[in-house]
């Protein structure tokens, strides 16, 4: 049985977002002059990467939000890469809690609607104990998130590799598993994970039903996506290219955006950040119904 939001989406469009700080941001920069910076040059908001460590104190995080608030943006968040939910040490189990959690609550101080992270590594271990390992951590992770009221969806992201912990599969039956929690889906890590599948329109329409399937049809209110062009091996992603420059199938990746009328959020995750947001959300308002 589907699932059913329990929130009222909070975008009316799909939004096109710059993953960062555009290139072009005057110096000396920062999340504050990013997000001004964005919005200044056409993009419908931004994507914020705390990729190392949750870089903003209250002050900036305020002004941000401010921004978010003043102008309707869309804004999510991206946590930490030092994180594993699968650790078989303790303390970078409690670790990976923490980040996680500033990641929520300091993008909850900035007007995020959502956040994603990877969360996990299967490190040789059997993929079924992983999974129920993760769903476990992601239960207790999501309860806090809920106990501090802080507003903003947790979205593990589909990744790149076999060898991490986030198959579509994966993250739809942890959606199932943990009230309130839905997958950001990376649709160049699927790409690349399966080595080279999911890159026709077919395949790509499966996907939205088994998301629908799962969440159901409201779901699609409230996207979070990642789109870009990717490198990849037999091990999966390599690394990340420019959409033109790679044998991503954007256009109809985009047409089925359209044909589901999405909305939410998607993130262009491309070495070339705001020219390929922009080229993004130029080719989707091209498309025709």
């Amino acid at each position: 049985m589907a699932l059913k939001t329990k929130y009222k989406a909070p975008y009316d469009k799909l939004n096109f977002v710059v993953a960062g700080s555009p290139e072009s941001t005057p110096t000396p920069g920062g999340t504050y002059a990013g997000l001004k910076h964005a919005l200044k040059i056409g993009c419908d908001g931004m994507e914020i990467e705390w990729v190392h460590q949750v870089g903003i104190n209250e002050k900036t995080a305020g002004k941000v939000r401010a921004i978010r608030e003043e102008s309707g943006c869309a804004l999510t968040a991206h946590g930490p890469y030092y994180i594993n939910l699968n650790s078989r040490e303790d303390e970078k189990i409690e670790a990976s809690y923490e980040r996680i959690l500033k990641t929520a609550r300091m993008g909850s101080m900035a007007g995020c609607t959502s956040f994603t992270y990877h969360a996990a590594f299967i490190m040789g271990d059997d993929r079924t104990s992983v999974h129920k390992k993760v769903i476990g951590h992601l239960k207790k992770i999501q309860k806090k998130i809920d106990t501090e009221k802080l507003g903003i969806k947790m979205r593990p992201e589909l990744t790149g590799k076999p060898s991490a912990w986030g198959s579509i599969e994966e993250l739809l039956t942890a959606s199932e598993a943990v009230p309130g929690l839905e997958p950001c889906i990376d649709w160049a890590h699927l790409h690349a994970r399966t080595g080279g599948k999911y890159n026709t329109r077919g395949e790509f329409r499966a996907v939205v039903k088994d998301y629908i399937s799962v969440l159901g049809e409201e779901s699609l209110n409230d996207m979070h996506m990642h789109v870009t062009g990717i490198a990849f091996t037999a091990k999966g992603e390599k690394h990340h290219l420019e959409i033109r420059k790679s044998g991503v199938n954007y256009k109809d990746l985009l047409r089925t955006f359209k044909e589901f009328d999405m909305k939410g959020v998607v993130v262009a995750e491309t070495p070339v950040l705001e020219r390929d947001t922009l080229f993004l959300k130029r080719s989707y308002r091209q498309i025709k119904p």
